[in-house]
């Protein structure tokens, strides 16, 4: 028999002043409040709307909270009844692990990598808890709740990018953790290894199409300095193979997480360049964020530019993302959802077998199209 909670007392509370979102607070509290037994196998949560009135946080926060617990596989959502507390017999986890990342992750590519990551932990038998940690006004992490979690039991945590600070809090814990990021070796105590993001692994392609085609020129174009941090940079290799570049930013403040703001930042450049120096474009443009290309290609489309016949078009992308353009874009491209998963093969054969291959490589693919 189902019994409702309306009447009991909400065990935990959420501060606004917390590093942690409300969302996570609350996700936090329903379930150590599950799982010690404070709502019983049976019981039924209270509804979404009567947990939002208690917390002093709207139903959106409340809803995601739930959904989140219901994921976990803690309640069952039954239409009419609410969402009912399920004993462990109903459902005995293998295992828990932490997906750890740095805040300002990619947004597609972070959200599609850790879905794909995590339904491959789940369907195999093990809770996954995500942690996005964010700097406080003194510039150091938070580690707050992932502090709370790391003392609890806990099989894996697997750190998106490599973070120095990141990694040097994780080798306090007895706690084996996997690193995704672009150096390679084991940044600490119990790091069971890398798995090595090289988003520069075609640059090669790119260099060898640029020599059979007598590419003499090429402008490199990102968002922030240094090309584009986050993605491959072919400059040393273009000077190397006797082409004449440069490098482009079309963003001269630091990124807010907008991609509106990348793009029209991008078209804004581009508009200009345009109306200005279309005598000077070069052979070739390399564009390392699909969101400046997006721009990029909204200007040309303004001003008439061809490609490629007006000048050659390589850019980043990510799969199922785009950009999209009416001709079949030659792209370096990146596909979260299959690198997810092989992180989540790797670690789901660490967590039965304790063997973790130490030679894993994730990288982008070269995709010939039309604008090269």
């Amino acid at each position: 028999m189902t019994k409702h909670s309306e009447g009991k007392k909400i065990p935990f509370s959420v501060s606004r002043n917390s590093s942690r979102t409300l969302v996570r607070q609350t996700i936090d509290g329903l379930r150590v409040a599950i799982l010690n037994g404070y709502y019983r196998p049976g019981d039924v949560l209270p509804t979404t709307r009567e947990l939002a009135k208690r917390l002093g946080v709207s139903t959106i926060v409340t809803e995601a909270a739930v959904k989140a617990i219901a994921a976990e596989g803690l309640t069952n959502p039954r239409p009419r009844i609410g969402s009912v507390v399920l004993g462990r017999r109903e459902r005995v986890w293998r295992g828990h692990v932490l997906f750890v990342s740095p805040e300002s992750v990619g947004i597609y590519y972070f959200n599609q990598f850790a879905d794909a990551f995590q339904g491959m932990l789940v369907a195999d038998g093990y809770l996954l808890t995500r942690f996005v940690l964010r700097r406080e006004s003194n510039g150091s992490y938070c580690f707050e709740g992932l502090e709370i979690a790391l003392q609890q039991s806990v099989d894996l945590v697997v750190l998106m990018y490599d973070t120095p600070e990141i990694e040097r809090y994780l080798s306090r814990f007895p706690v084996p953790f996997i690193v995704i990021g672009s150096r390679q070796g084991k940044p600490g105590a119990h790091c069971i290894g890398c798995v090595r993001f090289n988003r520069a692994a075609t640059v090669p392609t790119l260099i060898e199409r640029c020599r059979a085609q007598n590419v003499k020129s090429a402008w490199q174009v990102g968002f922030v300095k240094g090309a584009s941090g986050r993605s491959a940079d072919a400059m040393r290799q273009f000077h190397d193979a006797g082409i004449s570049a440069d490098e482009i930013v079309v963003l001269k403040r630091k990124f807010d997480g907008r991609p509106a703001e990348v793009q029209r930042a991008a078209l804004n450049t581009f508009a200009h360049i345009c109306s200005t120096r279309r005598p000077r474009l070069p052979d070739l443009l390399f564009v390392t964020d699909d969101y400046v290309a997006s721009g990029i290609l909204t200007a040309f489309d303004s001003f008439g530019i061809r490609i490629p016949d007006d000048v050659k078009f390589v850019c980043w992308a990510n799969s199922g993302l785009g950009p999209v353009y009416h001709k079949n874009l030659t792209r370096m491209e990146i596909d979260p959802v299959r690198h997810g998963r092989t992180i989540a093969d790797a670690a789901i054969r660490f967590l039965h077998d304790n063997d973790f291959k130490p030679d894993i490589e994730i990288a982008p693919i070269w995709v010939d199209g039309d604008t090269f």
